[in-house]
């Protein structure tokens, strides 16, 4: 029999999904589905609001669930129906012919049949209920007992990762989504752990950064983190981001970054670099950046072949586009040339600022399941959401917007910016930087590299130094894209002109224009005549 004594309650009485499960209780509600990381945490918490506190202090000698008048069970796949408390056992024994049906229980639509007859007022929770939810007979138990349930104030509880409803029962079960934990949760959770390991609490900032370390992780998770984490000294932060950063890229489409890249590391791109330290160290300075890399790949309204895909791109679509709106998700869009350290310079930016970037696959979170996509699109931006706190910045990097719906374009309020090849100065410092990474000698000359891309020269002195090759022998390995691509590179530049920002001069885009000589890394470079 499964017992609450001695078992932490993670989740405080009064979170949301404890105050959404009492009000449907109170109305009757037949069948509920709770999307949840921790379905432990969460039948736990639940259970536990179900009790008179009162009640609890006055009795000593019973398990504190055993005080409830109505049956509590249980059911896994691995266990089949589990009695959770005294009503519960009667019960069991009742619906399972005293036990003889115990391995049949094990086939949850035979669980469901069963649960029929369950007492009035009793309560079952279903585990892992997303991997059952589409089989045919699974959906028709779980239909059969609406009307059932109903009647006389039965519930049954669907606990999962997060379920995506057949058609047929989107109506009929209401579904709650549990936040993660808050902020004051995983201090609370953080201090646990060292009083656990018998260490003092860890002061302020350290205490700030573990928080900060594990904001996106449910309560369980965190727990386990912060335990493998911890040395006699306290908890390592360092060991704390790795675990992380397991977890994260775990999770369908989440990638998270903590790197090193500086705007130093990027040669030119002045404009948007000045633009960017401006957003980071102003008055709501974002808490993540999250990097949607080829963003017209999986939500251009041409994309794909099928109405599926089409529709596919369009539940993406509107889940990002409503999770920007919802939570006034600041975004900039970057547009050009392939090559052109858009990518890099969104870590870069996450870099200066100190904060995590994520990149967010959208192309990873297609799932063949009509609604999948949607659930993953959602599980993600939850998660992000957790980590920034609600302050977020989106970096979208594209090599052709035009066929992205204009709704989407606007919601990208920080702008939409064009970056060119590299003008003559730029080359060169992005050159210099490439010199000092790979040790090139000072006596290699430059090859020609006029309209090369920054990804070109990083090639170009990439092969150099692995081949302990001249630069010019390099560079005839390279076919730059101004020449393999000039109509495209030409079709790009006539969209961006006087519509589009410039990365080179933060103002609006010309065919035309020159670098700003401020915000650049160091110049001392050999002359590449």
């Amino acid at each position: 029999m499964f017992s609450l004594a001695s078992e932490g309650v993670v989740m405080s009485e009064l979170s949301p999904i404890v105050s959404q499960f009492r009000q449907a209780r109170r109305v009757s509600v037949p069948l509920v589905a709770i999307n949840t990381p921790d379905s432990t945490a969460t039948m736990r918490a639940l259970m536990w609001s179900l009790l008179d506190a009162k009640k609890v202090a006055a009795e000593t000698t019973k398990n504190a669930l055993d005080l409830l008048d109505f049956p509590l069970l249980k059911w896994d796949a691995g266990h089949g129906l589990v009695a959770i408390n005294e009503k519960g056992l009667a019960d069991h024994a009742n619906l399972t012919n005293g036990g003889t049906k115990q391995n049949t229980s094990i086939n949850p639509a035979e669980a469901l049949r069963m649960l029929e007859n369950l007492s009035q007022d009793g309560i079952v929770f279903f585990y892992s209920a997303h991997r059952f939810i589409n089989n045919d007979f699974v959906a028709q138990g779980i239909a059969n007992l609406r009307d059932r349930y109903k009647m006389n104030g039965r519930m049954l509880v669907l606990l999962s990762c997060g379920i995506t409803l057949p058609a047929d029962l989107s109506n009929d079960v209401i579904v709650f989504d549990e936040p993660l934990p808050s902020p004051a949760q995983l201090e609370s959770i953080v201090k646990d752990q060292h009083a656990h390991a018998k260490l003092s609490a860890p002061d302020d900032e350290t205490l700030g950064k573990a928080v900060e370390a594990v904001q996106g992780l449910a309560a369980f998770t965190t727990e386990q983190v912060v335990a493998l984490s911890m040395t006699p000294k306290g908890v390592n932060l360092d060991r704390l981001w790795e675990r992380k950063r397991q977890i994260i890229d775990d999770t369908p489409g989440l990638t998270i970054w903590r790197g090193g890249e500086r705007f130093s590391d990027i040669g030119g791109l002045t404009g948007i670099k000045q633009f960017f330290q401006q957003v980071i160290k102003g008055k709501e300075a974002p808490r993540c950046i999250v990097v949607l890399d080829e963003i017209e790949k999986h939500l251009a309204s041409s994309a794909g072949n099928t109405q599926q895909t089409s529709e596919i791109g369009k539940g993406i679509m509107g889940n990002l586009l409503s999770y920007m709106q919802d939570h006034q998700a600041a975004g900039a869009l970057l547009v050009g040339v392939p090559g052109c350290s858009k990518t890099l310079l969104a870590k870069a930016t996450a870099s200066e600022a100190g904060i995590p970037a994520i990149q967010l696959n959208l192309g990873r979170l297609k799932a063949s399941l009509l609604g999948e996509t949607e659930r993953q699109v959602e599980q993600a931006l939850n998660i992000i959401s957790a980590i920034s706190q609600d302050r977020t910045l989106f970096i979208a990097t594209s090599n052709d917007i035009s066929g992205l719906p204009g709704e989407l374009i606007r919601r990208f309020s920080l702008g939409t910016w064009y970056a060119d090849l590299p003008t003559e100065e730029e080359a060169r410092l992005i050159w210099a930087i490439y010199f000092r990474k790979y040790n090139i000698p000072e006596s290699y000359d430059l090859p020609e590299s006029s309209n090369w891309s920054g990804d070109e020269i990083s090639r170009c002195a990439r092969l150099s130094w692995k081949l302990n090759i001249s630069l010019k022998d390099a560079a005839e390995k390279i076919i730059p894209i101004a020449t393999s691509q000039k109509d495209r590179i030409e079709k790009l530049r006539n969209e961006a002109h006087s519509t589009y920002l410039s990365v080179l001069t933060g103002k609006v885009y010309q065919r035309t224009q020159k670098a700003d000589s401020s915000f650049m890394p160091d110049r001392k470079f050999k002359d590449a005549a």
